[in-house]
Parts: structure tokens; sequence; C-alpha cells
């Protein structure tokens, strides 16, 4: 029997590459899955578009039209149309999918991650913010529906499927000593600070492995998104601070590591390509086929590791003070950091003043336990007020 998925943010380069996927695997009697639902912010025709071609019953546009023609519905496919955040809300609930692939990006997609979890419905979870900003309360209501957290992050997944079937999960837990987040170092790792200091929208948005939007790029260029992934790992996973390690390697093709504590070593390789993490999450536990090439062996003569330097990328250091700040620190570290990234990008601070920024707002916000999701989201549109004030000073 078909399952119903719902892709969020499928017009991105993981909701595109989700739906690439799913082509070929619904449909028919003997198709995998069903697409049910397909959500965008602003690309009206592409979403119109991937709807048309999956017959998708339900579309939800969250951002606003740039032209009424941006979004027209016409000729035999008519869809149910779901329009702003609390539309896409509606949209779940009325097309009811089995699983959801989050991929929208920022704090936007806490909401939808959140309805996922308390429905015990399974989340692929794209949207690593989720986690970041809303960590201890996404997970326990994973915990109290059943549902499962599937990482897509190519270095979460990796560390997922090397953990996964070694022993059963309580045996896991005991022998786990620590894993070994990989990051490329982006454009700027070797750059002198006077570079980085002149860098412009243009130089930080060329990353050498991977092929990324505005946001992501960005956070790869500060390392904000490897912080962002070490609080993820300490959610997913239940690790502690010291049993996080970030390493950088260029080459992009190890994508994790575990080390158990008989000093044995596994990790996960393969091509820079996030349709493989996808696919894994789609498949879970089993195996979907793929025809295309992985990774080859002969094509990569060395792999080369060095550790993090947490002077010249400060955004390590405040995913550490985080940990074990805890609470909603998560959820200032994105806000402040979305709000900042975006000033930079318009050319309205340097490159350097986005982790100034978000390192200022995280040192006067008093961290409070999290309840509620309506807390989260009220400390997030707080901390952008602030945000937006202080880059006057920056």
């Amino acid at each position: 029997m078909s399952r119903k998925i719902a892709v969020l943010g499928a017009t991105g380069s993981v909701g595109k590459s989700t739906l690439d996927l799913l082509e070929g695997r619904t449909g028919g009697k003997d198709g995998l899955f069903r697409v049910v639902l397909i959500s965008a912010h602003r690309r009206g025709k592409e979403l119109y578009a991937a709807g048309t071609k999956f017959q998708v019953p339900h579309l939800a546009w969250t951002g606003l039209p740039n032209s009424p023609s941006d979004f027209s519905v016409g000729g035999s496919y008519s869809p149910r149309i779901h329009l702003g955040a609390q539309g896409l809300l509606e949209a779940l609930e009325e097309s009811d999918p089995d699983l959801v692939l989050n991929a929208i990006t920022g704090a936007a997609g806490l909401e939808a991650s959140a309805w996922t979890l308390e429905q015990g419905k399974d989340l692929l979870l794209a949207n690593k913010e989720s986690l970041v900003v809303a960590g201890p309360l996404l997970r326990r209501l994973a915990d109290q529906s059943g549902s499962q957290i599937l990482p897509v992050d190519s270095e979460h997944a990796a560390i997922h499927q090397c953990l996964f079937g070694q022993a059963g999960e309580g045996k896991i837990r005991e022998g786990l000593k620590k894993v070994y987040l990989t990051a490329s170092g982006g454009p700027f790792w070797d750059a002198s600070p006077q570079v980085m200091e002149r860098a412009r929208p243009e130089d930080a948005l060329k990353h050498p492995t991977w092929s990324m939007g505005p946001r992501i790029s960005i956070g790869s260029a500060t390392m904000m998104n490897k912080a962002f992934e070490i609080l993820e790992a300490h959610h997913l996973f239940g690790l502690r601070e010291e049993q996080i390690e970030v390493l950088v390697h260029r080459q992009s093709i190890v994508h994790s590591m575990v080390e158990f504590v008989d000093g044995s070593l596994l990790a996960q390789l393969g091509v820079p390509d996030m349709r493989f993490p996808i696919l894994y999450c789609l498949g879970f536990p089993e195996r979907l086929r793929y025809e295309k090439s992985g990774f080859n062996l002969a094509s990569f003569s060395s792999l080369s590791f060095e550790p993090s330097d947490f002077d010249r990328f400060p955004a390590l250091r405040l995913a550490k003070e985080c940990l074990r700040l805890g609470g909603d620190s998560g959820a200032v570290l994105n806000a402040a950091d979305e709000v900042a990234t975006q000033a930079f990008l318009e050319g309205r601070i340097s490159f350097p003043g986005i982790l100034k920024t978000v390192e200022k707002i995280l040192k006067k916000h008093k961290t409070t336990p999290i309840q509620s999701i309506a807390q989260v989201l009220e400390t997030d549109r707080q901390t952008r007020e602030k945000t937006c004030q202080s880059l006057v000073s920056v």
C-alpha cells in the first residue's frame, strides 16, 4: 500500500531532490508513495507545476504572490489551495500524510515539525532549525507519540546509518563514545581576517562542494550551519557536549563518523549529493534502489581531516554555549543568525558582523526553559526585534 507523503519546501534544493526521487515511485497500484501535499513560500509557478506533475490534491503557499499571474489554477488540475502559515497546518490536517518531509528554511518550519510529531507521524527532517530552537520539546513529542525523527542532513543521516542495527538501542548507548561531524570549512576556512572582513555576499555564497540555498551557504561560510548540527546531534542522539566533535574535511566525502568505547570507528561515505540521505530516510528501515552512481573509491586518492578552529569560527563555540545554557538559547541563536545573515546579504553589515551580532544578542539573553511552541515563537519574535536594533552599532 502506498504511503502518503507531504513535501514541505518543495521548491527548494532538498524539496526538488525529494520530488526527483519520488518520480517513478508514485502512482499505480505498485507505487511506494503518494504525494498528498506540497508547499512553497514564494515560488507559486514552480509549486503549481510540481503539483500538476504529481497530481497533488493539496498545495500550500505560505508567502505572498509577486504578481497575480504567479499562481493561477486552470485546466483539469484543480487542487485544494491553502494560503499562509495557518493554511499549511490546515493542509496537513486535511491531507493526513503518513510521513512528512520538512525542508522549510528557518524557524518557519517549527510548527509543521511539531504538528507531525503530535500526530504520531514520521518526520523526515531537513529543517534542522526545528531541533535547534525547540529540541527538548520536539524530542518529548516524539517520545510521547512514538514518532520517528529521521534526519535528512547528510551528517546526521550518516550517524544514523552507523548506529542503526548495531546490537540494539541499549547496547548502542553503552558502547558509543563520540561522534565526529565533518565540515567542508566553507569558502573562508584558510582565509585571513582581512579577506573575511572584505568578503562580499557573492564570495560567501561560493561553497566548495555543495550546491545549496543562500541561508545555508552563508551558514556554511560562518560555520553556523555546523553549529546548528552540533545542537541537532545533541537532540537527535542524546549526546553530551564532549561527545560531539567537528572535523574539517574539505572533500565532503566522509559525512560523519562514530567512535565506540573499544576504539572502533565507523564512517559513512558518499558523494556530496543530498539525494542519497533523502533516499535513505524515505526507505528506512529498508534500502530503496537507486541507479545513480554512488561513491567511487578510485576517484579519491586521499581524504584529509583537520581540527576545527573555534577562534576563526566562533559559531562553534556559541553552539557549545547553547548546549550548556539549554532552554530557549537555541531559538535565540537561530533568530539572531537569520536576521544578521539577511543583513549581510543586503550589504548592511560585514561578514564578521554576522557572528559579532549573534554573540552580542546571545550574551544579553536570559535563558528560560521551553514549555510550549507559542513560547518559542515569542522568543523568536523578540530576538528578531532586538537583533534588528543592534545591527546599527555593528
